[in-house]
């Protein structure tokens, strides 16, 4: 073993000694009540004792009609499982003994056992470090790390958990929005069929909002509490940046992809109203050609009157001169014609037998 493994083992459990002196040396109390996570009352020297455990921090209990931050109950019902009322607990000090709220800063020992970094290393809490008071940090940090490889508690937030909710509702429909361009994309190049074309049209719509809203995000970092901040850090606008990157990329290969289809439509449509156009000209022109043939008919000269058929032989020929009674129907030889070209019998007027 190396000299400087030997210097690290020997000054870690000179500071576990430390600790169990500290410890040893404080005065037992008993658990009154658990207030959240990282916060319980004690009876100490017969009064009620507010206790914060240093150097972790919990989610935070709806309170004021706020809703609670995820996994805060099941902090507190961990913390209630592990020190039940009644329970003997020994307190450990820092410098600085109380917060701004009046509550007693401490380290919480159950049978030797450090409570504070037992609630990290349930993947319930995270280890904070504030100055002066960092006795316990080194443990509650290395407690959360076991968590996080364990893939436990808040290790495995979603940023949903680590944001206020209204800044929340806005990264989860943006990422609604991008798990809904991603499985429009590869139908891009159905764009012809018209749901297909509509949808992404629809898609395109809501990316454009979606990353609108999500700009407003740059001043989330203020309406996280402190638990969120010290978990997120500065993943919070790291994601954010990627999800926007992520969100303006799907776009533009959308947009490209509509801009395409309707460049390809306003073509269809000008062919098609070309080739009606055509149509409609070429009907124009055959009633135009229709309608002059009609007034070349109109105007074509009647056909001329048949002539009249020559006078019979010996009838002369100065015109009709015959003013006896005539037939122009009947049982008779019709042998003479008339003026008007009629054919007719000659008759006695009495008898009305022919005679010429």
């Amino acid at each position: 073993m190396g000299i400087g493994k030997v210097l690290g083992w020997a000054g870690a459990l000179l500071a576990t000694v430390m600790v169990v002196q500290a410890v040893s040396a404080g005065d037992p109390v008993s658990v009154e009540k658990i207030v959240d996570g990282d916060t319980l009352d004690v009876r100490r020297e017969g009064e009620t004792t507010r206790i914060r455990l240093l150097n972790v921090n919990t989610p935070e209990i709806g309170r004021d009609g706020k809703p609670s931050e995820c996994l805060a109950e099941d902090a507190r019902d961990y913390l209630a499982a592990l020190l039940p009322v009644g329970t003997t607990v020994e307190l450990a000090f820092d410098e600085e003994r109380e917060d701004k709220y009046g509550r007693t800063l401490a380290g919480v020992f159950r049978d030797g056992s450090l409570v504070n970094a037992e609630i990290a290393r349930e993947g319930l809490g995270h280890a904070v470090n504030i100055a002066p008071n960092d006795r316990f940090y080194p443990d509650v940090l290395s407690a959360e790390q076991e968590a996080a490889a364990a893939g436990k508690g808040i290790s495995t937030l979603g940023p949903e958990c680590l944001v206020a909710p209204q800044d929340a509702e806005v990264l989860n429909n943006a990422q609604a929005a991008h798990d809904e361009a991603t499985a429009v994309i590869p139908l891009l190049s159905d764009l012809d069929d018209d749901y297909t074309f509509g949808r992404a049209g629809r898609v395109s719509a809501r990316l454009t909002a979606v990353r609108e809203a999500l700009r407003a995000l740059d001043s989330a970092s203020e309406r996280q509490s402190e638990f969120q901040k010290g978990v997120y850090g500065d993943q919070l606008q790291q994601d954010v940046e990627r999800l926007g990157g992520d969100l303006a990329k799907a776009q533009r290969q959308i947009d490209s992809a509509i801009m395409v289809e309707e460049d390809r439509r306003d073509e269809a449509r000008r062919a098609e109203l070309a080739e009606q156009e055509r149509q409609a000209e070429e009907a124009r022109a055959a009633e135009e050609r229709a309608a002059e043939e009609q007034r070349r008919e109109a105007a074509r000269p009647a056909p001329a009157a048949p002539a009249a058929p020559a006078a019979p032989a010996g009838s002369g020929g100065g015109g009709d001169t015959y003013t006896g009674c005539r037939a122009y129907g009947g049982n008779y030889a019709f042998t003479s014609v008339d003026d008007n070209g009629r054919r007719y019998a000659k008759i006695d007027c009495a008898t009305k037998v022919q005679n010429g």
